[in-house]
């Protein structure tokens, strides 16, 4: 915004100053500095009554913050741009800090994404979750969490119709007690069971290199991928692994001619890529009829099957007659949902 310079706040708010810093200057420090700024704080006997309390309660933020090892992060960072390992310590945090006792947490898998060293700190606020009072249900795989607590439920043996079943419930010690085979969780914890690794690994065919990154916390860094390999970029939640791969490389790539000689800013390319694909954290599921045949194309097929038949040929119907996305053929009281939705005026729809 010309007016404003991105602040978002008129200038009467903006001359309003503590410790020289305005509130948008405030809001662009990081957790880190704001902790670093509130404990430095020292409030005459007049602000004492009134500053105490809030410097108290923005360091027990903060420094809960900093636990989750997110004191790197603005406090006004869009939250779009946030990892997704990221948003998930933040709304821990936000949990974790209101103090709520005999509450019951119910985590999906917290750790999912997550550095083995972020993993632990994780561990640490939720522990203080449980010490304060409350009961904390996590649906996990790592081995870390599941090690750290104090009751184990195993479910299995195996997914869809191989599942269902309560496989075990009790402490650790218990869980590595049972016999081999029985559960493929205890299996793997035990060390009875590990994953392959190769006996080779792949050189390459060529490189993809990338100059001057400078995207979000890049710090114009250059870096290079090998073509026909396995690739993985790793690092600590926030480090930039997404911003390097998803919005420096394919971004530089997208929608440009790429291959040898490429006109891609900044990106040499050693060999051949035919396409660019990608595939990122977002749902799958773009409408309420989105479902994995309709997502993976394999209904394409099937339609295209069905448009075949005799009576469908002799109809003039198209595979589109059968597709619940397409008017003509889906039911036009559910519009291809399947249930009716009713609006509701206060409350969520039916």
């Amino acid at each position: 915004c010309r007016t404003c310079g991105g602040r978002r706040l008129r200038p009467e708010a903006l001359a309003v100053l503590f410790h020289g810093l305005d509130i948008a200057a405030a809001g662009a420090l990081t957790i880190e500095a704001i902790d670093g700024l509130f404990r430095g704080l020292v409030f005459d006997p007049a602000e004492g009554p009134v500053g105490e309390p809030v410097r108290k309660a923005v360091l027990k933020r903060t420094g809960l913050l900093l636990r989750l090892g997110l004191g790197h992060l603005a406090l006004d960072r869009e939250a779009s741009t946030l990892s997704a390992g990221e948003g998930r310590r933040i709304r821990l945090a936000a949990q974790a800090g209101s103090g709520l006792r005999g509450v019951l947490y119910v985590l999906d898998e917290p750790s999912a994404g997550l550095h083995p060293s972020e993993s632990e700190k994780l561990l640490g606020v939720l522990r203080d979750l449980r010490d304060n009072g409350n009961t904390v249900l996590i649906v996990e795989h790592d081995d870390a969490v599941i090690r750290s607590a104090d009751h184990i439920v195993d479910l299995g043996p195996g997914p869809g119709e191989e599942g269902g079943r309560c496989l075990f419930s009790g402490p650790l010690d218990e869980f590595l007690a049972l016999p081999p085979g029985r559960s493929l969780t205890r299996d793997h914890l035990s060390g009875d069971l590990r994953p392959p690794v190769p006996s080779s690994r792949r050189p390459g065919k060529g490189d993809i290199t990338i100059r001057g990154a400078r995207a979000r916390n890049l710090k114009d860094i250059d870096v290079s991928f090998k073509l026909g390999a396995f690739n993985v970029v790793t690092g600590i939640s926030g480090a930039g692994k997404s911003t390097l791969v998803g919005h420096v490389l394919a971004a530089r790539l997208r929608d440009r001619k790429y291959g040898p000689g490429s006109d891609a800013e900044g990106v040499e390319v050693g060999g051949k890529i035919e396409r660019i694909i990608e595939l990122d954290q977002s749902p799958i599921g773009r409408t309420p009829r989105s479902n994995p045949a309709t997502y993976t194309g394999i209904f394409d097929r099937i339609r295209d099957m069905f448009a075949a038949r005799p009576e469908a040929v002799t109809r003039g119907w198209g595979k589109g007659r059968f597709s619940f996305n397409v008017a003509g053929g889906r039911c036009e009281t559910c519009q291809g949902a399947g249930v009716d939705q009713i609006g509701m005026h206060f409350l969520g729809d039916v």
